[in-house]
């Protein structure tokens, strides 16, 4: 919907969001615990710290099902000039 914000370490787009974000966004994501949204959202700081990681290397990040049974994502970070996300674009089926 349009306007609605949805948690970052449950989509596709917050992941890779975070994966090219200022360290002071991360650390702001990880101040507070991570609420699970269907048993497959990332809740631990390890766990979303890989994904992270690996969504950085691929240049994209996927997300099965973080924050809706069923629902699958993929996104990519759109960079502003000093290589930090300044948004995202994502499908989710």
């Amino acid at each position: 919907d349009i306007g609605q914000l949805l948690p970052l370490h449950s989509t596709a787009s917050g992941i890779i969001y975070l994966a090219f974000a200022r360290d002071e966004a991360v650390k702001a994501c990880l101040a507070t615990p991570l609420e699970a949204f269907t048993a497959h959202t990332l809740t631990e700081p390890a766990a979303l710290a890989r994904s992270m990681g690996e969504a950085r290397e691929r240049g994209y990040s996927i997300c099965d099902q973080g924050l809706e049974e069923g629902v699958i994502s993929v996104a990519a970070a759109i960079l502003a000039a000093d290589g930090f996300a300044l948004g995202t674009i994502a499908v989710a089926a």
